[in-house]
């Protein structure tokens, strides 16, 4: 669900909800300078955390569209299960 939402989050540049999605701390200034990287992305797949543990690697499939390129990429973003049990992601996802 982390991942989904990071990606609606980046969509739409909600930096609030985005913001929310990090386990720390994330800086109006990385946020505006992540929107400015690219016009949309659309999330083409992922796979899935392990179940077990505090910490996961998610392979992330994303079509991001810039101002007159559009690209399929790869990240691998990473997630940490807080004491709520929420996957929240380590550092700000590179959704651009």
């Amino acid at each position: 669900m982390s991942v989904r939402n990071a990606v609606i989050a980046c969509r739409e540049k909600n930096g609030e909800l985005l913001r929310s999605l990090v386990a720390g701390e994330v800086t109006d200034e990385e946020i505006e300078a992540l929107f400015e990287r690219g016009v949309d992305v659309r999330l083409r797949g992922h796979t899935d955390p392990p179940r077990e543990g505090g910490r996961a690697s998610v392979t992330v499939f994303l079509t991001i569209t810039r101002l007159t390129v559009v690209d399929d990429v790869e990240r691998e973003w990473e997630l940490e299960r807080g004491d709520d049990g929420v996957w929240r992601f380590a550092e700000l996802p590179d959704c651009y």
